[in-house]
C-alpha cells in the first residue's frame, strides 16, 4: 500500500505541472492575440474568428 501511495502521490506532482504548463501556453497565446488586436484591428478579424464572435456577442 505505501508503494502505491507513493505512485499516487509522484502522478499528482506530474498533473500539476502539466496544468501549470498548459496554463502558462494558454497565458501567452492570450497575450500574443491581444497583442496583435492591438497592433492591427482589422486583421484579427480573419485570424481570429472566434475572438471576433465572442467581441459581437459582448457588444449586444
Amino acid at each position: 500500500r505505501t508503494k502505491t501511495n507513493e505512485n499516487d502521490s509522484g502522478e499528482e506532482e506530474e498533473r500539476r505541472q502539466v496544468e501549470a504548463k498548459e496554463k502558462r501556453r494558454r497565458m501567452k497565446i492570450m497575450m500574443s492575440r491581444r497583442r496583435r488586436r492591438s497592433a492591427s484591428s482589422s486583421d484579427h478579424k480573419s485570424d481570429d474568428s472566434e475572438g471576433s464572435l465572442s467581441n459581437e456577442r459582448d457588444q449586444r
